[in-house]
């Protein structure tokens, strides 16, 4: 597949978070005349297309298409289109992203497409969507400017933490890699087992192992600014607890090449549970 890193296509339906969905693709997209941005307004549900010639609903689609043009408009970037689909959203939104460099979707979605693209879209999008896909919610701090990604040492968290370093680069935001873990064997689980001397080790050797993840995933390219930190919590949760300050979390989810395997369950809660936009990366 051609990869073209300069289009990014944004889910449009209406909503305030599909709105939220357009100015973060903007923002977050270098402002140059190569740069296309794609808004798709799909006439559909999470299953299908609408009922054809239905005049409420052709009606209805027509307003939410203005409404994308006046916004796009409104926004003053030149390269911004905007086209209708008919068909099932995450089905057309999937295609339509194809060769693309990013699909953005808001959380929450209403209106003619009868999408709440915080459950089962987004999490199809998750899944087999050809390129990384942002969900985007309000952030919970005023212009935030950290990026947080998960590391564990998976290829998955690799593509995870090199989407990252070229997000924060590109909007000059401080970049934290992450790792989440448990500081005692499994079998051993109680309180008492946590100071143990193996438990000091294996503090110090997470930490080790994070840094080292980071300098061979980041090899070539200026990582000094990047801060590394290995906590004693789950994946999923310290990722959500870092959600608080940032303005994007960034999570590796399998490969396509696995479609028929669920999204995963760090990917899945940081999804349900994150206070910011959430990048999916494959």
């Amino acid at each position: 597949m051609t990869m073209n890193p300069m289009r990014v296509v944004v889910g449009y339906d209406g909503s305030h978070d599909a709105e939220l969905a357009v100015r973060w693709a903007v923002d977050a997209v270098p402002a140059n005349g190569r740069t296309r941005i794609t808004i798709v307004v799909v006439a559909g549900t999470s299953h299908g297309p609408l009922h054809a010639h239905r005049p409420a609903q052709e009606t209805s689609i027509e307003a939410i298409r203005e409404r994308a043009e006046l916004l796009a408009a409104q926004l003053g970037r030149g390269h911004v289109t905007v086209q209708v689909q008919h068909g099932s959203v995450p089905d057309e939104l999937s295609a339509t992203a194809e060769g693309s460099a990013l699909l953005v979707v808001g959380s929450r979605g209403h209106g003619a497409i009868e999408g709440e693209l915080v459950g089962s879209v987004s999490q199809r999008l998750a899944r087999y969507a050809p390129v990384p896909v942002v969900v985007v919610r309000p952030p919970r701090l005023p212009n935030p400017h950290r990026v947080f990604v998960g590391v564990n040492g998976s290829a998955a968290s690799a593509r995870a933490l090199r989407f990252a370093w070229s997000h924060a680069e590109r909007m000059h935001h401080d970049l934290v890699a992450v790792h989440g873990y448990k500081p005692y064997p499994k079998a051993k689980g109680n309180l008492q087992d946590i100071s143990t001397p193996a438990t000091a080790q294996r503090i110090d050797e997470a930490e080790r192992e994070a840094h080292r993840w980071v300098r061979e995933v980041l090899d070539g390219l200026p990582i000094g600014a990047v801060e590394v930190e290995a906590i004693t919590v789950s994946p999923g949760q310290l990722l959500v607890d870092c959600s608080r300050a940032a303005s994007l979390v960034v999570v590796g989810t399998r490969s396509r090449s696995f479609p028929d395997q669920v999204l995963g369950s760090v990917p899945q809660h940081v999804l349900a549970h994150a206070q910011c936009p959430v990048a999916l990366v494959h």
